[in-house]
């Protein structure tokens, strides 16, 4: 009798994340809906009419500058991992899974395996050391967002952002924090470090995940090769060091693309302060769950925006445009990639 209770566990936590995640996009829908019927619709549409073409030139270079620091800061960890990747390939991958990113509902699940597929097909090397690769990568972003965050947030308080909004970040920054350090802090022959018991659970999930998934048995039958290699890696001062410099500039670029949305409108906002609103809009889609952050995000944009005394309508506009740039950057550059780099493989294999 224990056998069905067994297949039974895993399809009601499924069940409940999905009924989640519904609940989470009507929620957001809702606001959205209740938030849109109060702004002046008309007025909207004239700001966004006043924007230059010269400021959406230099947005779209800057989203577009963000995709080779992100490689780049990915390639420190495929390469200090042994895989010798062709600079255009792991682009593509990279630029490929932040499209399908945006688009599926298991946004950072799907996204990590289409950019492991494809860079293991690259390196001929086993699927599960490029997924190691793409774990660290995906941690090591994450963390970057809560620690810039926090010191951009902090930095705007003595202006116009409530303390309570630094609190809320500076939680989030904490645990990003602590989670790096605690990951190079290997066991010395006693108990299991933090990095040893993650690197466990990590191992266990995976096969778990391949007995549930039989579809994905193949891909996670290296599991073990990628908790090694992260295991590896996160002990890796040059992953990290490399990882922290290549965040930082990421992160600018993305708070240099907020700052212009906000000088084309001509809103009093400076470029510590769109680094905020791009940090706490980054966090609330990681937050929100949703494909792409999409609802979450906004949200925490618009947001951060009217705490710094934007009005509701120009607050609006220039995280929509953020936003509405970022969408076309991402599915102008990974859709084409990602039908490429399909067509490669299956005529490789």
């Amino acid at each position: 009798m224990a056998e069905p209770t067994d297949k039974a566990s895993p399809l009601g936590r499924r069940f409940a994340m999905g009924a989640a995640q519904v609940a989470i996009l009507a929620l957001l829908a809702w606001l959205a809906w209740w938030y849109v019927r109060g702004l002046d619709l008309e007025l909207l549409r004239t700001r966004l009419e006043e924007i230059g073409a010269g400021y959406l030139v230099l947005m779209v270079a800057g989203l577009l500058a963000r995709l080779p620091v992100w490689n780049a800061r990915w390639l420190v960890g495929v390469r200090r991992a042994g895989l010798d990747a062709r600079w255009w390939r792991s682009m593509g991958a990279l630029a490929a899974s932040m499209a399908v990113n945006s688009v599926t509902p298991t946004a950072r699940v799907a996204g990590g395996l289409v950019r492991a597929r494809f860079l293991a097909a690259d390196t001929q090397r086993g699927f599960g050391v490029a997924y190691g690769t793409v774990l660290v990568d995906q941690f090591v972003h994450h963390a970057g967002v809560g620690i810039f965050s926090f010191v951009a947030v902090s930095s705007t308080v003595g202006h116009r952002i409530p303390r309570w909004v630094v609190v809320l970040t500076a939680v989030a920054a904490v645990a990003c924090v602590l989670a790096l350090w605690s990951s190079g802090r290997g066991s010395d022959g006693g108990s299991p470090g933090r990095l040893d018991r993650l690197v466990a659970a990590m191992r266990r999930r995976l096969e778990k995940q391949a007995t549930r998934q039989p579809r994905l048995g193949a891909a996670l039958s290296g599991g073990g090769d990628a908790i090694e290699i992260v295991s590896r890696l996160m002990r890796d001062p040059v992953v990290l060091g490399y990882g922290a410099l290549y965040s930082a500039v990421f992160f600018a670029l993305g708070g240099c693309v907020q700052w212009l949305a906000c000088r084309a409108l001509g809103l009093p906002v400076g470029f510590l302060e769109a680094l905020a609103v791009v940090g706490i809009g980054g966090i609330a889609g990681v937050a929100a769950g949703t494909p792409g952050g999409a609802g979450g995000a906004e949200a925490g944009m618009i947001a951060t925006l009217t705490l710094l005394g934007v009005s509701s309508v120009d607050a609006t506009v220039a995280a929509l445009l953020f936003r509405g740039l970022h969408y076309t950057v991402v599915l102008g550059v990974g859709l084409p990639f990602l039908a490429i780099l399909e067509w490669s493989v299956r005529r490789e294999a």
